[in-house]
């Protein structure tokens, strides 16, 4: 079984549309790095990218005067895609484009006028649709092709962290 070394950035902003009944609605743009290590023998480097339009809703529940329970989904909407593979040459793929989601409840506990403490637990999903085939000519000159095949990622988590307002 080989190991794999992931690393990730997502960068997403958000427009807000405050509805009735405390539900906020919000959409945006964001887009998604990944590097994929895939160490040992035969081991390379992948490095996918896309961007995404978020479509989200949130409803925050006060449960105190100093703490907040939140509920967030996102359906996540998948475009420009791509995919480089660091092999003897460096294919790039052109990604299919797939539905994802993401699902957080983050919990807010103010200690002050100034200081909140933030604990966000969350689930996202994220699909990458096939690729287009790459063909590249062996040194014999035969041919052959390389194709990203269809993929899905679950992941989860827990964010914890410190805001501040001055």
């Amino acid at each position: 079984m080989g190991v794999t070394a992931n690393q990730f950035l997502n960068l997403e902003g958000n427009v807000d549309l405050p509805m009735d009944l405390g539900v906020t609605a919000y959409t945006g743009l964001g887009y998604r790095f990944w590097e994929r290590d895939l160490l040992g023998d035969g081991g390379y480097r992948e490095i996918y990218h896309w961007f995404y339009v978020p479509i989200g809703a949130r409803y925050t529940l006060p449960l105190s005067s100093n703490v907040d329970v939140t509920l967030d989904g996102t359906l996540k909407i998948m475009f420009a895609g791509s995919m480089t593979a660091y092999l003897a040459f460096n294919p790039d793929f052109a990604l299919g484009s797939r539905l994802g989601y993401k699902i957080q409840a983050p919990i807010d506990i103010k200690t002050g006028d100034h200081i909140t403490f933030n604990i966000v637990s969350w689930l996202e999903y994220s699909s990458i649709g096939k690729s287009n085939i790459v063909v590249f000519r062996e040194d014999d000159g035969t041919y052959g092709g390389f194709q990203e095949p269809n993929s899905r990622t679950y992941q989860y988590g827990m964010n914890i962290g410190i805001t501040t307002t001055l």
